[in-house]
């Protein structure tokens, strides 16, 4: 018999809110979810310009 083991907890506090607010680096998310991403993301570059 295989003997699976058991994953770990990450250190990491993660919410699921924190795909639209990571500002580097691979999030996954879907197409739906990217779209919004990049309206909030163009919104805050318009705001800063």
């Amino acid at each position: 018999m295989t003997q699976v083991s058991q994953p770990r907890p990450t250190s990491t506090a993660v919410d699921l809110a924190d795909r639209y607010r990571v500002d580097s680096g691979p999030v996954l998310m879907t197409g739906v979810q990217a779209i919004a991403r990049h309206l909030v993301e163009q919104h805050e570059r318009d705001r800063r310009a």
